[in-house]
């Protein structure tokens, strides 16, 4: 697993070899080889690191100063350029990029001013219906079961929690740079409950590749995550890791 201190060291205070203007030459070569290969993928060149989890490229893309939005049915992260002239968007397949359109990889790499380039591999095995991993808090070592033991990882770490009905919430959320919510079947004309987890965080743009209109990305963002009562323990993969991406280095899965 790609370690996030490790990506933030490297990102924030490495040398990185590959500018933007020397990366079309890395992009033509794997176009190259991508013609008798299964399967385009992104190579983050800092660490050296295949990335094959959505969520992994958008911690690094997070730091770089992206902004991202889930679909409500998690199954696709939509990235932005803030300051770029028309704001494009790219949209990526959640939680695994094998299935990531080709164009939509070249747009991460060109944006990306040489933290990624694209290579080929052929394809493994498919995991993305496992049920055989389980969420564990880095704070305890213990296995997360249910919402009511995740809440108290979070509170303990800086979150506040709110409880909602229906995807609403008495607070406003306009300032969300980055929040879903994961609606269950049983949501259609019946009140269901949602744990509403926020925290604000001043600084998140850790890397001067676009600047916010504000200045040179000084300002406070909160990040909302929002859940219905679910069982940990049976949770849909996608879920586990939209978990992780929203809660950085507190949980991981075994």
């Amino acid at each position: 697993m790609l370690s996030l201190k490790l990506v933030r060291s490297l990102v924030l205070r490495g040398t990185i070899d590959h500018p933007f203007h020397q990366n079309n030459k890395s992009t033509h070569d794997s176009d190259d080889e991508e013609e008798h290969h299964h399967h385009p993928c992104l190579i983050f060149l800092p660490t050296r690191e295949t990335i094959h989890e959505t969520y992994k490229l958008a911690i690094i893309a997070r730091d770089m100063g992206l902004n991202f939005s889930p679909d409500p049915s998690l199954s696709n992260i939509i990235f932005s350029f803030p300051s770029s002239p028309n704001k494009p968007i790219i949209s990526l397949p959640f939680p695994f990029l094998s299935s990531a359109p080709l164009p939509h990889l070249r747009r991460i790499v060109r944006f990306s001013r040489g933290l990624f380039k694209l290579a080929s591999r052929r394809p493994g095995p498919n995991i993305c219906h496992s049920r055989s991993l389980s969420l564990f808090s880095r704070v305890t070592r213990q296995c997360i079961e249910d919402v009511d033991a995740f809440s108290r990882v979070l509170t303990r770490s800086g979150w506040s929690l709110f409880k909602a009905n229906n995807n609403r919430c008495a607070s406003d959320s306009s300032s969300s740079s980055s929040s879903a919510s994961w609606s269950s079947s049983s949501s259609n004309g019946v009140d269901v409950e949602y744990y509403v987890f926020r925290k604000v965080e001043a600084n998140r743009v850790r890397v001067g590749l676009w600047k916010s209109k504000a200045g040179d990305g000084d300002f406070d963002r909160v990040r909302e995550l929002r859940l219905p009562s679910l069982d940990f323990r049976n949770a849909p993969l996608k879920v586990l890791h939209y978990v992780l991406l929203m809660t950085d280095d507190l949980f991981y899965l075994a």
